[in-house]
């Protein structure tokens, strides 16, 4: 397990896949493991790089992780997509997230900060509400301002 540089994880709700690569691109090991086994497991597992898709659980995992010592890569899940091949489950998915990391082109997210993400969290709970407001502002004044309109023109004589 030493000669392993690159640790792919397709991540969860309850269970992770991670799929463990050499500087040769042989596969060394897969495994599924809780949250829990998760934590244990790269806690004592020798520095390496880890890849993920990008998600609000990836930044959190990102920064525990990089307590840990590891090095992390969070790919855009648009750029993953096209790597996933047939008969899907999770561990083909580590495998595309694998591929898609693997290009020199390709472009990483930056791992958020707490408050980055907190302030990311607050501003979509937000907009739904803005539109929502706005859209009781013009149903309360739509007949004001359509009556001037409607009303039959006055007759002078």
């Amino acid at each position: 397990m030493q000669n392993v540089t690159l640790v792919g994880i397709d991540l969860g709700k309850h269970s992770f896949h991670v799929y463990g690569k050499d500087r040769s691109g042989k596969a060394v090991f897969r495994r599924k493991l809780s949250r829990k086994q998760l934590l244990e497991f790269f806690a004592t597992f020798h520095g390496c790089t880890v890849v993920m898709e990008a998600c609000a659980g990836a930044h959190w995992m990102a920064r525990k992780f990089n307590e840990f010592g590891h090095a992390l890569k969070l790919t855009s899940p648009q750029f993953v997509r096209p790597f996933v091949k047939s008969n899907k489950n999770d561990f083909v998915d580590t495998e595309s997230i694998f591929e898609a990391a693997s290009l020199r082109s390709m472009r990483f997210v930056t791992p958020k900060t707490e408050s980055q993400q907190t302030l990311s969290h607050c501003i979509g709970f937000a907009r739904p509400w803005c539109a929502i407001g706005c859209a009781l502002h013009l149903l309360a004044h739509t007949p004001a301002i359509y009556s001037a309109f409607l009303k039959p023109p006055l007759s002078l004589f």
